[in-house]
């Protein structure tokens, strides 16, 4: 019920182990003990709420670890990293242990992060940095840290020791950027060339604005997979070009299909 002063403190569950941590996920609470994990449906009466226990005893020793990232709840258990519902072929009740036969750590770290693909474990002089875009890869970094932020417009990691500034850590592939060609000549000899379309490889949107000598002539959106062609409109014509590109994300490179129209005489 919305008023949590009308609940009456005799209504309570009672767990077998010490509760560790509480995650709400789908309406639903998930609640962690050290060794095991139970799920507890959301309900507007007391009579709603039952104790559901779940498959696996991947408990959660440090509630500092837990964390959500890719529309999963993502924490380190006694056997190493585990996750609830990171692809689709987990069900409801199940926990994948991701680094199973990957990794022995060195015990229980003191907190963790995530930051975009990225889960980090923070230990006293390291860290453990796990990167689920790259099939779960797993490598030991130098990072000495108390504190650490994602900040997810700049795609970076902040870490911070003791009561030092915030320093960057670690950075990712989706920073914004914008990208100025320079003024384009595709040939000596020719005075006058029809640009006709553009490929792009990127993996993000980009905002397009086309010049031509000198001055902007078409802006537009090209979205779509990794290569991806960008059609301008006719009359873009002269002799020679220039892109403003914008986007968040990674541009590859660029091409361009042209017409000459008039060669130098």
């Amino acid at each position: 019920q919305s008023n949590i002063h009308g609940w009456s403190p005799g209504n309570y569950l009672r767990f077998d182990e010490e509760i560790t941590a509480l995650w709400s996920a789908k309406n639903t609470i998930l609640v962690f003990t050290k060794n095991r994990r139970y799920r507890v449906n959301a309900g507007t009466t007391f009579a709603d709420l039952q104790i559901r226990p779940m498959p696996t005893l991947q408990g959660c020793p440090n509630w500092r670890t837990l964390t959500e990232m890719r529309d999963a709840v993502v924490w380190q258990s006694n056997d190493g990293v585990a996750a609830w519902q990171l692809t689709p072929n987990i069900s409801e009740e199940n926990v994948q242990l991701v680094t199973e036969r990957k990794y022995k750590f060195d015990g229980i770290a003191r907190f963790a992060a995530a930051a975009n693909d990225i889960y980090y474990l923070f230990y006293d002089d390291h860290a453990i940095q796990m990167d689920f875009k790259s099939g779960g890869t797993i490598s030991r970094r130098s990072f000495n840290a108390d504190l650490a932020v994602y900040e997810e417009e700049l795609d970076r990691l902040l870490i911070r020791k003791g009561s030092n500034s915030y320093k960057v850590a670690d950075t990712g592939d989706l920073i914004p950027f914008s990208y100025t060609s320079p003024r384009l000549k595709f040939a000596d000899d020719v005075t006058t060339m029809r640009y006709r379309r553009f490929w792009f490889d990127a993996d993000c949107n980009l905002t397009v604005i086309v010049f031509i000598n000198g001055t902007e002539k078409y802006r537009g959106l090209s979205t779509g997979t990794a290569r991806r062609q960008f059609f301008l409109p006719p009359g873009m014509t002269g002799e020679d070009l220039q892109l403003t590109i914008t986007g968040t994300g990674t541009l590859r490179g660029f091409t361009v299909e042209y017409t000459v129209l008039s060669p130098r005489r």
